[in-house]
């Protein structure tokens, strides 16, 4: 839990029944999100609240949020202008961690919305971003590589990728994404990050997706998830690259 967060900030401004809720909400831990800035304000970001939770003996939880084409220009939209900056920005992000202890969640929409890119049963989805082509779908994963690359290059960091969610994606097109962005290469994948599915529902996902045998060929140390619902276990708040908004 941040003491430091926007959720107190917040409640401190309210009054009545809606500070009574933000200060219970304030309780709950939360991830910290990360989103636009220069590198080095988003190390320096980063770097702060590494350093308060390993002085309280915790792990934080940080969110990698800056991918181009962020959320394909819907309620998130944003994002790096390009892949270069893009890996620019994630260096300045491994680099506020170091050796410090710390779980990375990359690019929550991150495979699950990917610009001009073509499933695996030929369909061409939604997001088409005008001034794009398919290789913008190619781009999409050279840079979630290359930040995979770099984060699981931190000696005490675990990285997770986007594994969608249980109304999102098909395992089999899910476990086929996860892999041409290096998973087998990082600690396993997360699920319903954006999305409010129970755990009744998502469980059985992240089950067949975690034993789906493309996956466990490509990655059969990669089997285990973070808890599925991540939205309800460690998403109280999120802090968009400062601005924090509750779900």
């Amino acid at each position: 839990m941040d003491p430091d967060s926007t959720t107190l900030q917040a409640a401190a401004r309210l009054e009545g029944q809606s500070r009574h809720d933000a200060l219970l909400l304030s309780r709950i831990a939360s991830a910290s999100w990360f989103a636009g800035q220069t590198p080095d304000m988003v190390e320096a970001k980063v770097r702060d609240i590494v350093d308060r939770a390993t002085a309280a003996g915790q792990v934080p939880v940080l969110v990698a949020y800056n991918i181009p084409f962020r959320d394909c220009a819907l309620y998130s939209a944003g994002g790096a202008s390009n892949g270069a900056a893009y890996l620019a920005w994630i260096k300045g992000f491994a680099a506020g961690i170091g050796e410090r202890n710390a779980i990375v969640i990359l690019e929550p929409d991150g495979l699950g919305i990917i610009p001009w890119h073509r499933t695996l049963d030929g369909t061409v989805e939604s997001c088409q971003p005008a001034g794009q082509d398919s290789r913008a779908a190619d781009a999409r994963y050279e840079q979630l590589r290359g930040a995979v690359a770099i984060l699981v290059g931190l000696p005490n960091t675990r990285v997770y990728l986007d594994g969608t969610g249980s109304i999102w994606l098909a395992p089999g097109e899910a476990v086929n994404r996860l892999i041409k962005a290096d998973v087998a290469r990082t600690t396993g994948f997360f699920l319903n990050v954006s999305n409010f599915e129970s755990d009744a529902r998502v469980v059985p996902v992240r089950a067949g997706s975690a034993t789906a045998s493309p996956l466990s060929r490509a990655a059969p140390s990669t089997r285990a998830t973070v808890p599925a619902n991540m939205r309800l276990r460690i998403s109280g708040s999120c802090d968009m690259g400062g601005d924090r908004r509750s779900v």
